[in-house]
């Protein structure tokens, strides 16, 4: 380790003290690399949790701090770190279970990004240290085998009677400094934990917790995706009720019309029984139903086979529909049928009445795409199709056309 690293370990060291002791901070403005890396953890349980913490320091392989004492509900600092080098160090955690037995805690590492080096920030740890059953355990050494030597352990603040032991620590901690890109969050700099003792046994319970700028931007980005999704929802409950209506008005145009054939059934049976308030009537609808046979009296004609001179005359077309076209903003909203057979477009049907088309086949008229379609009527020039087909015939009565 070079000696400014050590100094810098060191310090760090006695920041973790003084922020332990909780003793102010100074404000380390205008130099990055003055800035100091932490790591918070905060007890959401209700089992006091004490905790250890080895990293390098000046002089020694290994300095070892404890305990950290973490309570029930409260927060505290277990490493902090100053300069633009820091050393990675082993937490370990102890506390007494619901058996009332006191121990090191197990541990799964939380998710919490990589470090400069691309590890894992936390990973699982078993090295173990000695300490004591005691409320401060501070002692540098040099060996790394320790564990095996507790004996010869000795505390910095003077001779103990306490007993020293092997601790298994249970995460090593690889902390990178605070990087800000251009675009996007802020990494690394400062970690935050939660940490919970479990009903029973010594398997504690370690999350991330968001930093209040993160808990800022938490709740930006809540609210807007409940923004978006109120919007949404108002969207979907708009299209909704509009598919309702509209399925509304073709039922309500499906019952209308099988009452008007069930009139005119009735009209020319009164009519047929003699009833005189019937013959008028019965004579308008023998009209309209010699005017339809009319319109169906011709040839089949395919599209294909349009001639200028069908213009005025009755004719009935069979082609196979490539594509529906309906004006959503014109009024009335024309339909436009076009056929496979007329691929320029020279002959088309229209309609005024989408629902005439709807009534039969549903809301959705590109269903008739690829179906054979019938229309009688008299060629005209075309109302629909952006005037571009040369001929049209115009559908008003559902009596004009037919699918199969």
């Amino acid at each position: 380790m070079s000696k400014l690293g050590a100094k810098l370990n060191l310090c760090g060291m006695l920041l973790l003290l003084l922020t332990l002791l909780g003793v102010a901070l100074p404000s380390f403005a205008g130099d990055e690399t003055d800035e100091i890396t932490s790591l918070n953890v905060c007890n959401k349980g209700n089992v006091r949790i004490e905790a250890i913490n080895v990293s390098p320091a000046s002089g020694y392989r290994w300095f070892v701090l404890g305990w950290i004492p973490i309570p029930p509900h409260e927060c505290n600092n277990l490493f902090a770190q100053q300069g633009d080098h820091l050393d990675p160090a082993y937490l370990g955690f102890a506390f007494t279970d619901s058996a009332g037995a006191w121990g090191p805690a197990t541990v799964d590492p939380p998710g919490y990004g990589t470090d400069a080096s691309g590890n894992a920030t936390f990973t699982r740890a078993d090295k173990q240290f000695c300490v004591a059953r005691k409320d401060s355990v501070i002692y540098g050494t040099n060996s790394d085998d320790l564990a095996e030597h507790c004996e010869d352990i000795h505390n910095v603040k003077g001779p103990d009677d306490a007993k020293f032991f092997p601790f298994p620590t249970a995460l090593y901690f690889r902390p990178k400094l605070k990087d800000c890109p251009l675009f996007g969050s802020c990494t690394g700099g400062h970690y935050y934990l939660e940490i919970e003792a479990p009903p029973q046994g010594h398997d504690l319970i370690v999350r991330r917790r968001l930093s209040s700028e993160e808990q800022g931007w938490k709740m930006v980005g809540d609210f807007l995706n409940a923004l978006a999704k109120a919007g949404a929802e108002n969207r979907q409950s708009r299209e909704q009720a509009e598919v309702a209506a509209a399925e509304a008005r073709l039922q309500q145009a499906r019952e209308q019309q099988a009452a008007r054939e069930e009139a005119q059934k009735r009209i020319k049976a009164a009519a047929a029984a003699g009833v005189r308030d019937a013959q008028v009537p019965a004579q308008m609808i023998a009209r309209d139903e010699e005017d339809n046979r009319q319109r169906w009296a011709g040839s089949r004609q395919s599209p294909a086979s349009y001639d200028p001179k069908w213009m005025g005359q009755n004719v009935a077309i069979v082609g196979t529909v490539s594509r529906v076209e309906v004006d959503p903003k014109g009024f009335p909203q024309w339909v436009t049928i076009y056929f496979k057979e007329s691929p320029d477009a020279t002959f088309v049907v229209c309609s005024p009445y989408p629902d005439l088309f709807q009534e039969k086949v549903g809301l959705n008229l590109s269903v008739l795409i690829g179906k054979t379609l019938e229309a009688a009527g008299q060629v005209e020039s075309p109302y629909c199709g952006h005037k571009v087909p040369k001929g049209s015939i115009r559908v008003v009565e559902s009596k004009q056309w037919q699918v199969h």
